[in-house]
């Protein structure tokens, strides 16, 4: 793989070279080494032996390494938007691309992928202050974002001082207030522009 290959559709292409040509998947680690050049060479000498021998682990890490993790392909997915500049197909495909490698479909279950959609969506639901609090803990899990979502929620708003510093504004404490505006406009950076339609 040269510096200036696609990762994605080199190793793409060796996987299904690997399954055509019937290779047991213990050694497709061992015969993809000779092949990487730069960057993905460098994140495969980083690896410990054990993690050398297992492609998805080898695969995984070149991934990881030149940027392209599933989180990468998810914001790609939601952050695209037709203009007019390819044609409705072309930019249909790539939008299967971004979500296959999002989504990982052939190393995932259903209830995995549900989950993954799920989570998204649960987290860009939240409040700003929270959202911003959520994301910080990177959740891999619907339920791990809202265990950490309880826990802010029982940390910023215990029972009592909630009801008793209550102000005039919503119900919030002054420096609250702040806090989520500055929140609010992060927020809005962090998520990109609304859905737009392309000409």
């Amino acid at each position: 793989m040269a510096p200036a290959d696609d990762p994605d559709a080199f190793l793409g292409t060796f996987k299904r070279v690997a399954l055509g040509a019937g290779w047991d998947r213990t050694t497709w680690a061992l015969r993809l080494a000779p092949y990487l050049a730069g960057k993905a060479q460098v994140a495969y000498m980083v690896l410990t032996d054990a993690q050398v021998r297992d492609y998805d682990a080898v695969k995984a890490a070149i991934l990881d390494h030149i940027g392209l993790s599933a989180e990468k392909y998810r914001q790609k997915f939601r952050a695209a938007r037709w203009a007019g500049v390819v044609r409705p197909r072309a930019f249909a495909q790539k939008l299967t691309d971004w979500a296959t490698r999002w989504l990982r479909p052939d190393a995932h279950t259903v209830g995995q992928i549900m989950d993954q959609v799920i989570l998204e969506q649960f987290i860009q639901c939240l409040p700003n202050s929270v959202w911003v609090w959520v994301r910080r803990h990177q959740p891999a899990t619907v339920e791990a974002a809202v265990q950490r979502t309880e826990e802010y929620a029982e940390a910023d708003f215990p029972p009592r001082e909630h009801r008793a510093l209550k102000d005039t504004e919503g119900g919030r404490k002054p420096r609250e207030v702040e806090e989520t505006q500055q929140g609010e406009a992060q927020h809005q950076r962090d998520r990109g522009p609304g859905p737009e339609t392309g000409g």
